[in-house]
């Protein structure tokens, strides 16, 4: 390609709109000027005086937004986001050069929204992946644009792009769009319409089950698709198949389902009522799968079951008056 444009090799190196147009085996290189643009500003905020309150707007309006754009392109290696967020922990603790301060909070804590007792930052990891999962909702919303046609040619020719896998010699483009497929799998639902491209047995479908799927095995039944569970007749559930093939818990669910009649199965967002796709809500969805486990130990421990959060943040006082409170409550 770049024989036929009349393009020089050392311009690939270059990069284009601010993101590397190549980006070689060593990826942390790619995207270490990330972490210095965060560092220049953080640097330039040393040099005020700053309350706690000043340095919140900061770091949430400016600091945490400078490499949006580039991860909704690429996965940003988990060496990046670390040096980051140490950037960005350490102008929150305290600014002093030279100096480390203690911090008395950790990071997974600090990202809980503030009525849960955080302080509602951003953590780069899990934002990253809401980002490409946004990219996976517009190529399943587009699948005729450019960019879709194109992926689909070359990455996932039979048209399946939830079953898409890595192939050898894929762009990293196309790793960072998978890395972002497997958010987005943790929140989609099919919605039925004809039936036939959902499958019965591995598809998330059953919008009343803890992880959309059905509880029953499959055994040695040869049915496959939803299609072969709607009667042909009147376009309705067949109700005695399904009570024959399903546990009573899967059937009354599958029962509840409404069918689309004359549609085409969709893909819809199972997080939100309007079933469409959000970052937010693709945020909150992968930083819960992260850290889960920490907060639900936390919630036992009682350590974040102060119901006073919202009434703290509510008060009509100056910022640096609240967060020295949230500390106070904190221990």
């Amino acid at each position: 390609m770049s024989a036929v444009l009349n393009i020089t090799d050392e311009s690939l190196n270059d990069k284009y709109l601010g993101l590397p147009a190549l980006v070689g085996v060593d990826r942390s290189d790619c995207f270490r000027h990330l972490i210095d643009r965060i560092s220049m500003r953080v640097n330039g905020w040393k040099e005020k005086i700053l309350s706690s309150g000043g340095k919140e707007v900061l770091i949430k309006s400016i600091a945490q937004a400078v490499p949006t754009y580039a991860m909704m392109v690429f996965r940003i290696p988990k060496k990046i986001c670390k040096g980051m967020t140490d950037i960005i922990l350490q102008y929150w603790w305290g600014d002093d050069d030279g100096k480390r301060r203690i911090h008395w909070q950790a990071w997974w804590k600090l990202c809980l929204p503030k009525a849960k007792g955080g302080m509602g930052f951003r953590d780069f990891e899990s934002f990253n992946l809401a980002l490409l999962a946004k990219q996976v909702w517009r190529l399943l919303c587009e699948p005729d644009s450019l960019c879709a046609r194109v992926l689909r040619a070359k990455y996932y020719p039979d048209g399946k792009f939830l079953q898409a896998k890595r192939k050898s010699g894929s762009s990293y483009t196309w790793q960072s769009v998978l890395a972002g497929l497997e958010c987005f799998k943790q929140g989609y639902i099919w919605r039925v319409g004809d039936g036939s491209q959902i499958n019965i047995w591995h598809d998330h479908w059953i919008p009343n089950s803890h992880n959309m799927k059905v509880f029953a095995q499959r055994g040695n039944t040869l049915v496959s698709t939803v299609d072969e569970l709607i009667s042909p007749i009147d376009g309705q559930w067949d109700v005695q198949l399904i009570r024959s093939l399903f546990w009573p818990t899967d059937a009354n669910r599958i029962l509840q389902i409404p069918i689309r009649n004359g549609r085409e199965d969709v893909v819809a967002w199972h997080h939100n009522r309007n079933r469409l796709f959000t970052v937010k809500s693709a945020y909150h969805c992968q930083w819960n799968q992260r850290y889960r486990a920490r907060n639900n130990a936390d919630a036992a421990d009682g350590t974040s079951s102060v119901s006073v959060w919202k009434d703290l943040w509510k008060m009509l006082v100056p910022s640096k008056i609240k967060i020295f409170a949230w500390r106070v409550l904190h221990g």
